[in-house]
């Protein structure tokens, strides 16, 4: 297992995902600094996610009740930890407990925060086992729902790889690749042309048009099926159309599946 700019790569999974400290900046911290390292085997330790893509089982708690936000004289907010008036630790920039994008998990902290805001003393080993636990069955049922759609070798777990991008955010980059971000839309309609066009719709109800000027057209492609294309770019068709144009080198980055 490697942390590869934003996202933990696991080659060959066998069992449980078990993670080494990490640095304040998300980064994993060399063995020599804390005498740790990336485990295969184990159970979930310190900060990493789970926001997975895998059958969208990204099971983050999400941001915190509309009655514990707080004005900023009772929340603390670091560059990538928010604490509300409660005690309770979400990621910065989303909000959330257990955060795929920023690679950090604060379920263990959160658990025993809650049983002290409820005035009880917590048995602090057991209420990290029972979060472990929780994680190692999550994890299990991503391993199992990624081998039931047929994936196989390296699976990805987290990171900026499988931060949703939309039309309208892509066509502000003018062009330029996403680097790191994936386009999930939903194809419309296959439209009869020269070459393989369909009109795709993203998250936010906005279509596009999405033309294949390859040799070919990605394997399941169909009407209704989901299109998700990492690292994808904007285009401006002659016609006036607006949306996304594939080459060849394209093509490896872009998967179609029923979900």
């Amino acid at each position: 297992m490697a942390y590869d700019g934003g996202r933990w790569v696991l080659s060959e999974w066998e069992g449980v995902l078990a993670m080494g400290p990490l640095a304040p900046d998300g980064t994993d911290v060399p063995p020599s600094a804390e005498g740790g390292e990336w485990q295969a085997s184990g159970r979930t330790r310190g900060r990493g996610d789970l926001g997975l893509t895998v059958a969208a089982l990204d099971s983050s708690p999400g941001a915190p009740p509309e009655d514990d936000v707080t004005s900023d004289s009772e929340s603390e907010e670091a560059d990538d930890m928010y604490t509300d008036r409660n005690g309770m630790c979400y990621c910065t920039e989303h909000r959330r407990e257990r955060c795929g994008v920023c690679c950090f998990d604060f379920t263990v902290m959160n658990n025993m925060r809650r049983a002290e805001n409820r005035g009880q003393t917590p048995d602090y080993d057991a209420v990290a086992h029972a979060s472990y636990d929780a994680a190692d069955a999550e994890m299990r049922a991503v391993v199992q729902a990624y081998a039931a759609e047929g994936g196989s070798g390296t699976l990805e777990l987290g990171g900026d790889t499988y931060k949703p991008i939309t039309w309208d955010e892509l066509r502000e980059l003018r062009g330029a690749p996403a680097t790191g971000r994936t386009l999930e839309v939903r194809v419309q309609e296959l439209v009869p042309f020269l070459r393989v066009t369909c009109e795709c719709k993203d998250r936010k109800g906005k279509v596009r048009t999405i033309a294949f000027y390859s040799s070919r057209a990605p394997d399941g492609l169909r009407q209704g099926c989901v299109l998700r294309w990492r690292n994808p770019h904007y285009h401006w068709f002659m016609g006036g159309q607006e949306g996304a144009r594939v080459e060849d080198d394209d093509l490896q980055s872009i998967t179609c599946s029923s979900e």
